[in-house]
């Protein structure tokens, strides 16, 4: 994958035009993000925690402050409700 991102990199730099080099430190930082460890090194963005998994940036259910003590999360809908 990294080659192939690499390669795409080399291709639409020797395309030219206004664009090419701004598209092609993208796919390579991108590339370089993933390959680093993703959300692991670079950590995420406030409302978000980071999955070791996927290494990606996810939604946090509910919000960083979760729900109150006589309440659950309901994870489809993104909302505390009561526990019943």
């Amino acid at each position: 994958m990294v080659r192939r991102a690499l390669a795409l990199a080399v291709l639409v730099l020797g395309c030219g035009g206004k664009v090419g080099p701004a598209v092609a430190n993208a796919a390579v930082g991108g590339v370089l993000y993933v390959t680093a460890g993703g959300c692991k090194i670079a950590g995420c963005p406030t409302n978000l925690a980071c999955n070791t998994i996927t290494e990606r940036c996810e939604k946090i259910p509910c919000g960083t402050q979760g729900c109150g003590l006589d309440q659950r999360c309901d994870v489809v809908r993104d909302v505390c409700v009561p526990k019943s």
